[in-house]
């Protein structure tokens, strides 16, 4: 599960998002690039094992990486699975379900040069019993169902045959990457979905180790966010207020996106770069993100 505390990390930004395989990878540069931004978020009101910063994480995220594509002329479309609130329409194509969600991404028309992102927020667990990390699309105190199985959501990714990413913000979320480095603070990883040949072109980006919570953080203005999400905001350039700048409709909800971009990054580092400082900032808190691809220059920010 993400742990609901009032805790503020100091989380100090010092290089920039540039997200990697083990080659050249020139796909955001190119402005005949089309992006494909999936986000899914869930706060379980309707079950009773609530989130708050779930939807502001996945929302706020993809708005201002998708500034970053406006302005470098970039193509992109955008598809939400939203859950919000008590009462949600759970037959609305925009629900997130497993068979919703993969419907859309199996219907996707994509290119070669084409970039998946895939964003979640919500809960997250392992599954004992198979082996395997899910995502959960439905949570009580007492249960958390039902799950959609990572190895089963990345692999459809990968079989679109372009290049993706997922940057999951969810507890044990590390169980989907490799051992960065493998640094000490890492356990071992589940190694086995990347050891996978047909994985070669997913890459995964995760809030915290596999045994570890994911963390809720409350930002200047009282608005709940995943700590590794607002790391990530606050690095991009994004600032917290409650200033409308967009609304966004999913699952037959409009949901309004507060803040703006106040000082964005005008220019790109390394992965590596960028990844010790997360390392170092975020070891003072109690989740250590994690990364599966190291040494290439596949742009995030262009």
């Amino acid at each position: 599960m993400r742990s609901k505390i009032k805790v503020l990390f100091l989380l100090i930004a010092s290089t920039v998002v540039i997200l990697a395989s083990s080659c050249r990878l020139d796909i955001l540069p190119k402005t005949d690039t089309t992006v494909h931004i999936i986000g899914v978020a869930l706060d379980y009101y309707n079950v009773g094992s609530n989130l708050r910063g779930t939807i502001n994480d996945v929302t706020e995220f993809i708005t201002a990486y998708e500034y970053y594509l406006d302005r470098a002329g970039i193509d992109y479309r955008e598809k939400f699975f939203i859950q919000k609130g008590e009462t949600p329409d759970m037959t609305h194509e925009d629900y997130p379900s497993e068979e919703n969600i993969t419907s859309y991404i199996r219907n996707l028309n994509v290119d070669d040069d084409d970039l998946i992102l895939f964003v979640y927020s919500g809960h997250g667990t392992y599954d004992t019993q198979r082996g395997e990390a899910a995502i959960v699309l439905g949570a009580s105190e007492t249960e958390m169902l039902p799950l959609y199985y990572v190895d089963d959501l990345f692999s459809l990714l990968d079989s679109k045959g372009c290049q993706a990413l997922a940057v999951m913000d969810n507890c044990n979320s590390g169980g989907l990457a490799d051992d960065w480095y493998e640094k000490e603070m890492f356990v071992s990883s589940f190694k086995s979905l990347f050891e996978k040949t047909r994985y070669l072109g997913l890459h995964v980006i995760t809030a915290s180790a596999e045994d570890e919570l994911s963390y809720e953080f409350v930002s200047g203005n009282g608005e709940y966010h995943g700590a590794f999400t607002s790391y990530l905001l606050d690095f991009m350039g994004w600032y917290h207020s409650d200033n409308i700048s967009r609304t966004v409709t999913s699952c037959g909800n409009t949901i309004e996106v507060h803040g703006t971009m106040a000082y964005p990054l005008t220019e790109t580092m390394e992965l590596e770069d960028f990844f010790l400082s997360a390392i170092t900032d975020m070891d003072k808190s109690r989740q250590h993100p994690q990364i599966n691809k190291t040494n290439s220059d596949l742009v995030f920010i262009p």
